[in-house]
């Protein structure tokens, strides 16, 4: 893995051996860290639990005067008793919240 900025033939920034190592080693304990975390949202469905409750408050016929305490009651619903989406969602017309 080549920094920008440095180069293999010796020239142009001057990086040790041992900064390169670092870096490299800094860069794939990044890289793990993030991955680690991709699982950890998806195992735990995080991201699809924020776009529910975002759902929701967009199909609210009057939005709340503050979005923070609905979403937080929204996320607070367990998983199993929000209704299932479709596989491809679609805007429905206009005309108000679902009855």
């Amino acid at each position: 893995m080549e920094r920008a900025g440095a180069s293999s033939d010796g020239g142009g920034v001057g990086v040790s051996p041992e900064g390169e190592e670092r870096f490299n080693d800094a860069y794939e304990k990044a890289l793990l860290r993030k991955r680690l975390f991709k699982e950890y949202l998806s195992r735990h469905q995080v991201l699809e639990r924020f776009n529910l409750a975002i759902e929701a408050l967009f199909e609210c016929s009057e939005l709340p005067q503050d979005p923070f305490p609905f979403l937080m009651d929204t996320l607070k619903t367990p998983l199993t008793a929000s209704k299932p989406r479709p596989a491809s969602a679609t805007f429905r017309k206009m005309g108000g919240a679902p009855k």
